[in-house]
């Protein structure tokens, strides 16, 4: 562990709340409180002093410090207030006092357990998350993704087709939570809008907002940070999941967050990537504008998942399972055609003629 280390050891702040203990030791020429206003500089320090407790064994530097600040403060000023930044990390990151103190906790209790814990990554090349600032937020922004996660990819829409089935082949029967994340390109300004979903649970495919729960969220890494986390005890259309085409029906075919059948609040079409969109506002998710405009310019989507390799070999057996009931079904329908009296008699009178002629 990096010489960060010794700020843990302080007692005189045990009253109060961990992230405002950190404040305060890097203010110690001032008397160790929380400062009324703190410089860029400090700030910087800050940021790193929490991350590289979070993540101790995980390469942080000081531009994955400053690039998280720009993400999190929009309106960055030199100085910032110190109230103000103590606002905004709870804000955004409201279990981040939480995951520091079981950090520090492991850290003097089990050293040994500690030293060992992963740090979050991912086990395969990732164009959203090269960025180690967006990586490091994800599971500060989202309780649910462990601070160890080693997230497998399901999905890139640049290497394997940009596909509605094959999109929604990647997440079916996936049995862990999932992260989806959409890069978005203004077609105006161009700027980059790196979009993402968070999902816990399976994503079934059926016809109703079954999937995901009040742990679900709608966020951006990029340019800014932002989230729309579902609402506690309100409408519970978190996720649907359609794979098939019914004429004259309002189960679309496609891959929902929030909304109603009719409107979605995030919406990947089975056209994907054209005619999808996300709208600022529903009755799932809180309010958030996200883009200027609802409709989603796709340029490159990804799909995570927050298994285990267990959970590869589980969604690739349910696969393999549901051919096998595909091709059983084709199999009894057939049959069940073609013995079929009024089949016989009428659509297939040649094909049975010979049968006849031996009675």
């Amino acid at each position: 562990m990096n010489s960060y280390g010794s700020y843990i050891k302080i007692s005189k702040y045990q009253n109060m709340k961990i992230l405002e203990v950190f404040m305060a030791v890097l203010n110690i020429k001032d008397g160790g409180g929380i400062p009324s206003t703190i410089s860029i500089e400090l700030l910087t320090e800050y940021v790193l002093v929490i991350l590289s407790i979070i993540y101790p064994f995980q390469k942080v530097t000081a531009t994955d410090g400053q690039n998280i600040i720009k993400k999190v403060f929009s309106n960055l000023k030199d100085p910032m207030d110190g109230k103000e930044v103590l606002y905004q990390l709870n804000s955004f990151f409201p279990s981040l006092n939480k995951i520091l103190g079981n950090k520090v906790r492991t850290y003097i209790f089990n050293k040994q357990a500690y030293e060992k814990e992963a740090s979050i990554k991912t086990l395969a090349s990732s164009t959203g998350l090269k960025d180690n600032a967006n990586l490091l937020l994800l599971p500060l922004l989202i309780p649910q993704i462990p601070t160890t996660a080693q997230l497998q990819r399901l999905y890139v829409a640049s290497t394997d087709g940009f596909s509605f089935n094959r999109l929604a082949n990647s997440i079916k029967y996936y049995p862990d939570n999932l992260i989806i994340l959409l890069h978005h390109t203004d077609p105006t300004t161009k700027e980059e809008l790196l979009i993402g979903i968070f999902n816990e649970g399976e994503v079934k495919d059926q016809l109703k907002f079954g999937n995901g729960n009040v742990n679900n969220a709608i966020f951006s890494l990029s340019p800014k940070l932002s989230i729309a986390r579902a609402y506690n005890g309100k409408d519970n259309k978190y996720c649907y999941l359609n794979t098939r085409h019914i004429d004259n029906s309002d189960y679309k075919r496609g891959l929902a967050f929030g909304g109603t059948f009719k409107k979605a609040r995030l919406w990947l079409d089975s056209d994907f990537p054209y005619n999808s969109y996300l709208e600022s506002r529903d009755d799932t998710y809180e309010i958030k504008q996200f883009l200027p405009s609802p409709e989603l310019n796709i340029t490159e989507a990804e799909i995570w998942g927050l298994g285990t390799g267990e959970s590869l070999v589980r969604q690739q057996e349910m696969v393999v399972m549901d051919a096998k009931l595909a091709e059983q079904s084709r199999k009894v329908d057939k049959k069940a055609f073609l013995e079929g009296d009024f089949n016989k008699e009428y659509l297939l009178e040649g094909t049975f003629a010979h049968n006849k002629d031996k009675h």
